[in-house]
């Protein structure tokens, strides 16, 4: 069973470059490694909303947002 880690820097680049080949999310992570359903969320989670296309530098930033969001949570609530 293999330990589940996130997308690395390097991974979002290739996916954006295999995306603009017109690899399929399925041959993506074969490439990759990694489940197809890790692609299609990263992929899903991380397009632009006006043209829906996936650029990994916006990737990165909506990541490094997400998880400094996440270690605030609402139980950690100041007074």
């Amino acid at each position: 069973m293999k330990h589940y880690s996130q997308l690395s820097q390097e991974e979002r680049y290739t996916i954006a470059f295999l995306l603009r080949r017109r690899n399929k999310p399925s041959q993506i992570a074969r490439e990759l490694g990694r489940h197809r359903s890790t692609i299609c969320r990263e992929i899903q989670r991380n397009k632009r909303a006006y043209d829906g296309g996936y650029r990994a530098e916006q990737a990165q930033s909506y990541y490094q947002g997400r998880r400094r969001r996440s270690r605030y949570g609402f139980h950690h609530t100041r007074t």
